[in-house]
């Protein structure tokens, strides 16, 4: 039950805070413009054909040094910026109508709000579609976890299971429950958000 506990903190850290960086990032991106924002943006794709595995030792290093290991500090924190996540944010607030922030300035609203109390509300679709990209992504770590996480009051669900399965004997009944335990979150989230979903994929394909 701890391990379930502790994938649940990290996973909804992880979207929690990424859903508030990254979709600030992708309507910055898709609003404003600032010197060099095409070499930004080209350099936050870029870093999608970096293997996420090949930066985790200077990683381990930074947390290290902070004193974030075996802490969900350490295990939320270098995962919240998701290139991928501002990607599909940008995608979609490219083709939102910009006579509704114009209304609200005219209304008096600062541009922090217009962003929480406008955009926000209405972007329902691509918010649950990063949701649901980011829970899938890290509901399933074991490295990052397996790093980071030694002690065994901070283990994951995945990192349970490993050590679970190599505890003689294995009792393969009781594994067989947990991976489903395991696979349980992943199947709700989906069910429950599937409509918003497409809509958010077919929203950040439509532009540019």
């Amino acid at each position: 039950m701890k391990y379930i506990m502790n994938s649940l903190i990290y996973t909804t850290g992880i979207i929690v805070f990424g859903l508030i960086v990254n979709s600030m990032a992708g309507y910055a991106l898709a609003r404003f413009r600032f010197p060099l924002a095409g070499f930004w943006l080209g350099v936050i794709i870029a870093t999608l054909i970096i293997p996420p595995e090949s930066i985790f030792l200077p990683l381990y290093v930074l947390v290290y040094d902070l004193g974030w290991v075996n802490t969900y500090t350490g295990l939320i924190v270098p995962f919240i910026a998701n290139a991928f996540a501002i990607f599909l944010f940008r995608q979609f607030f490219l083709d939102f109508p910009k006579e509704l922030e114009e209304a609200a300035k005219i209304d008096g609203c600062s541009q922090i709000g217009i962003f929480f109390r406008i955009i926000v509300p209405l972007s329902k679709p691509v918010f649950a579609t990063v949701a649901i990209v980011l829970f899938i992504n890290h509901w399933n770590d074991f490295l990052w976890p397996l790093v980071v996480a030694s002690d065994e009051s901070m283990r994951t669900i995945q990192i349970g299971l490993q050590y679970f399965m190599n505890e003689p004997p294995i009792k393969w009944g009781q594994v067989m429950a947990a991976l489903t335990v395991a696979t349980v979150p992943m199947l709700l989230i989906f069910a429950f958000l599937q409509r918003y979903y497409v809509q958010g994929l077919t929203h950040t394909g439509s532009k540019n």
